[in-house]
This record gives C-alpha cells, sequence and structure tokens, in this order.
C-alpha cells in the first residue's frame, strides 16, 4: 500500500468565514485621546509582565512584538483606542482588530501598534501605558529597541544593553553577560515610560526595563529582535522557538551583503 505524502495528510487550513467579536468586560477615559477596552478573557491575564511594541522609531519593537504574539499564541484581550486618529481595523487570522492591540496569556502581556503616532498623540499614549497598568495589576514592563550600527561587518548578537529600575532585572541580565548602559538618551515611547517609571507614583509603582540590541543601519535587521526574545524567555520562563525568525534574518542578511557587495564593486570600478 502506498504511503501517502506530506502533503496529503497534512489537514486542510481552516478560512474564517466572518470575523470573530469580544465580548467587552471593561471600558475606561484614560486621557482625551486614548480609552481602554478590555475583554472578558483580560482576567486570566492579570499581573503578567507587558512587553511595549510600538514603531514610532524602529522595525525591532514591532517584530519582536508580533514575534512574541504569535509563537505563544496570545489571547487578543483589549484595545487602546485614539479618539484623535481616523477610524480603521486591522484583521489578522479572520479577527478585526483596532490599530493599537493587546494580547496576553498567564506568562506575559503585549500592546503593538504598526503606525508611528505625532507627538502629541506620544505624549498622551505614554500617559495611557502609565494608567492601564493598574488595570492589569502589571508590575514589570518590557520596552524593545535596536541600537543602530553603521557597519557592513558581521556583528556579533551575543550581548544587548539595557536600562532597569529594577536592581533583580539588573542582576539577571549582567548574569546573562548583558550590559547596563551608563550614558544614553532614549527618544520615542520606550523613554517616555522610563521617565514616568522613575517618579513613583503614589496609587500604582511599576519596574521598566529597556533592551538595546544591535541592529545594522543598511537594511531592515531582523537579528535584534532575535536576542531581545531570547532573553525575555530566559528571564520570563516561556518557551519560543525562534528558528524561523532566525532563518529570516539569514536570509535578509545575506540578501543585504550580496547587494552591498555589488555596490561595493560598481564602486571600485567606476574610480579605477
Amino acid at each position: 500500500m502506498p504511503m501517502k505524502t506530506e502533503k496529503e495528510t497534512k489537514e486542510p487550513e481552516v478560512i474564517r468565514k466572518v470575523v470573530s467579536k469580544q465580548k467587552v468586560s471593561l471600558r475606561d477615559t484614560l486621557n482625551e485621546t486614548f480609552d481602554l477596552v478590555l475583554f472578558s478573557n483580560y482576567e486570566e491575564c492579570k499581573g503578567a509582565p507587558l512587553v511595549i511594541g510600538f514603531g514610532d522609531i524602529g522595525i525591532t519593537p514591532i517584530i519582536t512584538s508580533n514575534s512574541i504574539i504569535e509563537q505563544l499564541e496570545l489571547s487578543y484581550i483589549g484595545v487602546l483606542i485614539n479618539k484623535q486618529a481616523a477610524p480603521a481595523s486591522v484583521i489578522t487570522g479572520g479577527q478585526a482588530m483596532h490599530p493599537i492591540r493587546i494580547f496576553g496569556n498567564k506568562e506575559v502581556m503585549v500592546i503593538v501598534a504598526d503606525s508611528k503616532m505625532d507627538a502629541k498623540v506620544s505624549v498622551d499614549l505614554v500617559d495611557s501605558l502609565v494608567k492601564l497598568l493598574p488595570y492589569l495589576e502589571s508590575k514589570k514592563v518590557f520596552c524593545c529597541e535596536g541600537a543602530p550600527t553603521e557597519t557592513t561587518e558581521k556583528m556579533e548578537r551575543k550581548e544587548l544593553q539595557f536600562v532597569t529600575t529594577s536592581e533583580e532585572t539588573a542582576d539577571f541580565l549582567i548574569g546573562l553577560n548583558h550590559k547596563a548602559l551608563q550614558e544614553a538618551v532614549i527618544a520615542g515611547i520606550s523613554g517616555g515610560v522610563l521617565a514616568e517609571c522613575t517618579a513613583i507614583h503614589a496609587n500604582y509603582d511599576f519596574d521598566t526595563c529597556i533592551f538595546l540590541a544591535p541592529t545594522c543601519s543598511f537594511y531592515p535587521d531582523i537579528w535584534a529582535s532575535v536576542l531581545i526574545i531570547q532573553t525575555l524567555s530566559e528571564m520570563l520562563q516561556f518557551k519560543t522557538d525562534t528558528s524561523t525568525l532566525e532563518k529570516n534574518a539569514k536570509k535578509l542578511e545575506d540578501k543585504a551583503n550580496e547587494l552591498m557587495g555589488l555596490h561595493k564593486g560598481s564602486a571600485a570600478m567606476n574610480s579605477s
């Protein structure tokens, strides 16, 4: 009897015909720009650390946060509604979602957005991120950023830099041979959250940690996200498989090096 091929035995992909709905458990106004909406399943995630992934400066936060959501199959638990932005919906896997989305499970929560925001909205967003923490009962916040490096040479991807308000987190990261950042200006949402964290609020105190992973400034670099996810996995003790992300990073890096090699060769011929 002939054996069935992998293609023949693979389960057919289920295509959703309608978008799914979420039951709202809580809705509150955080400031003049943002409302918080949490769905009925958010209660299961209360107390988990929160990873922030907003692409206001580079792509590292977006790639990192979306990869964690996909790898851990995190549930869609809430949204931040930007009342100043044009209405829009992001549809993924047959699910309609707001542009600023919150996902989570008992181990970790992730808030992510794919588009940049202007300065005024960014200020209100930082304020909203701090104000939503008591609702989620989250005491630890992680921000993911790339540290651009202008080099075409192969970079070491074993060490990242960090800034944290938690001595326990600092000791853990130093034990993994990562380096505490001493002098820097951190712009954008991550910098704003760090600044807010350093002022202890009377009604809610939390710790934050910003990861800065080396990334090439000449092409979209996925390796920074690989390093951050692996570090978070060790710290928060959740299981992830970054092999697919690593393969994509290698392909992108090889292609970029090939194109830069062609450019260098062309430049050398023109100068001779």
